[in-house]
């Protein structure tokens, strides 16, 4: 509710002064007009070796570092942690666009639209940093190929913003509650939920889903096969806690609603070592990753055991 207000962007920044290029930058986020990062209580913006711009503020209340930043062209976005939200058109001097310490920025949509973050809720501002909408979700991913974000909203749907419209895409209930969303290739979608993972297409018609049972994790990791007939993900298997567990390698079919088992790989499931990682597909064999640093070629036909690739050095 109320009537957004714009946010003008008028003040010039300081000039960068050689004294200023000196010192180490903390916590550098690279972007495509150079690292943005914490330096000498100023956010600087730095590219081969010098100083583009920095902030007319000062943060020196510590701990004090940047938690988010989203860039377009010459805008940048950024967040200082326990400070807010900002927004400068370069050369220009930041504005502060938000005063939720909460807020941090994650990108710009094909609209021009920004997109934030507030807990887990999204939030949509303008090129000015006027809000333009609130949008509470249960999970959401930006997607570059197309410039958008999807969201699943805690209503239950599927949905597909660029900031400006939004198109709805599938119904998904209460049984993908907090879900992960992945983006495959073509803005192709996987959905992985409570036992259940889906496969939409980018406007949202569903090509294949499975459903597993009670007790075993669903790693928000997909790879889609080269000719887009077929997913491989990574359910993980962990029935005493403490000891360990098995990643099941899993290919469904498009079209098909159940998948079938094509590796079975030990884990340990301690500290970092939880976790799996699908790189990608080569023809019919799948490289696969966890965080045991395994790396295995599997073949997905089951006709040959998974090979090791780190073996033989």
């Amino acid at each position: 509710g109320g009537t957004a207000t714009s946010v003008r962007v008028t003040a010039v920044a300081p000039r960068p002064t050689a004294r200023a290029t000196a010192g180490k930058i903390v916590g550098a986020w690279p972007t495509s007009i150079g690292s943005v990062g914490y330096r000498r209580g100023r956010v600087v913006v730095v590219r081969s070796g010098g100083l583009v711009w920095q902030s007319q503020l000062r943060f020196d209340r510590p701990p004090d570092y940047i938690d988010g930043v989203a860039v377009r062209g010459r805008e940048l976005a950024f967040s200082v942690w326990g400070h807010g939200l900002y927004l400068a058109r370069l050369p220009a001097a930041e504005v502060k666009i938000g005063r939720d310490p909460r807020e941090t920025p994650l990108a710009w949509t094909r609209a021009g639209v920004l997109v934030t973050a507030r807990r887990r809720d999204l939030i949509m501002r303008s090129a000015t940093g006027a809000m333009l909408r609130h949008v509470p979700v249960r999970g959401s991913l930006y997607d570059p190929s197309s410039g958008t974000y999807l969201m699943e909203t805690r209503s239950g749907w599927l949905e597909r913003t660029d900031g400006v419209q939004t198109w709805r895409l599938a119904r998904l209930g209460r049984h993908l509650a907090a879900a992960a969303i992945d983006n495959l290739p073509g803005g192709r979608i996987a959905l992985f939920g409570r036992g259940r993972v889906l496969f939409f297409s980018a406007t949202g018609r569903p090509l294949a889903s499975a459903y597993f049972p009670h007790g075993r994790i669903i790693i928000a990791a997909a790879a889609e096969a080269p000719d887009g007939h077929a997913y491989a993900f990574v359910v993980t298997h962990q029935p005493h806690p403490n000891h360990g567990g098995t990643d099941d390698i899993e290919v469904v079919h498009r079209g098909q609603h159940a998948a079938h088992t094509v590796a079975a790989v030990h884990v340990t499931l301690r500290g970092c070592a939880f976790g799996a990682f699908l790189f990608h597909w080569r023809g019919h064999w799948l490289h696969y990753r966890n965080g045991d640093h395994r790396l295995l070629a599997i073949d997905t036909t089951g006709s040959r055991i998974p090979i090791d690739l780190r073996a033989g050095g």
